[in-house]
C-alpha cells in the first residue's frame, strides 16, 4: 500500500520551533506503521543508452519479454564471426543488491554462452558477476559505484518487466 501526504503551509505563533512540527509529523508516520514504498521506472530506451556508454559491449540492448523476464540481444565476435545473440534473463530472486537470474539463450545460444562467459565477465565491471553456472547468474549491483548508495537508503523488494520499462519497487530504509 503506497500512502501519500499532502503537506499545507502551517503558520506557526512567533518563536514556535518549525522542526518540532517535522517531528510530530515523522512521529504520526511512524506511530501508524507507514513504509515509504516507491515504484522506480526506467524506459528500455534510456538503459541502453547508459549500457551502450558504460559497458562497450557492440548492439547491446534490452527488450521486454513478460513481466518476470527481459530479453538481452547483443553481437559477440567469435573467429571473425558476428553473431546476434538473444539471452532471457528470468528474476529469480533478490537479496539486497543481489540478483539472481536465470539465464536461457536457446540449445545454440547457450553453447556460444557458455564459451563467451569468460569474456562476458571481462567486459563488465569487476565484481558485477559474482557467479555463472550453468543457467544461473548472481549479479550484484554494488559493483557499480554510482548504485551503493541507492542501496544504502533502499530496501528492493522486487524487480518486473513492462513494456515500456524495467521497474523497481522499494521501501525507503
Amino acid at each position: 500500500m503506497i500512502h501519500c501526504f499532502k503537506f499545507t503551509k502551517i503558520t506557526l505563533p512567533p518563536k514556535f520551533p518549525e522542526r518540532f512540527v517535522y517531528l510530530q509529523i515523522e512521529n504520526l508516520i511512524t506511530n501508524l506503521n507507514i513504509k515509504r514504498k516507491m515504484i522506480r521506472q526506467t524506459s528500455y530506451d534510456e538503459l541502453n543508452g547508459i549500457i551502450s556508454e558504460k559497458a562497450h559491449i557492440k548492439g547491446l540492448t534490452l527488450s521486454y519479454c513478460d513481466t518476470d523476464t527481459t530479453k538481452v540481444t547483443f553481437m559477440l565476435n567469435i573467429l571473425g564471426l558476428t553473431p546476434s545473440i538473444s539471452v532471457k534473463l528470468k528474476v529469480i530472486s533478490i537479496e539486497g543488491s543481489r540478483v539472481t537470474l536465470e539465464v536461457y539463450a536457446g540449445k545454440l545460444g547457450d553453447f556460444v554462452l557458455d564459451k563467451a562467459k569468460k569474456f562476458l565477465i571481462e567486459k563488465t565491471p569487476e565484481g558485477l558477476i559474482e557467479s555463472f553456472d550453468d543457467k544461473r547468474a548472481v549479479v550484484n549491483l554494488d559493483a557499480f559505484p554510482d548504485l551503493k548508495p541507492v542501496f544504502e537508503t533502499i530496501t528492493v523488494n522486487g524487480l518486473f518487466f513492462t513494456e515500456e520499462a524495467v521497474c523497481v519497487d522499494a521501501t525507503l530504509k
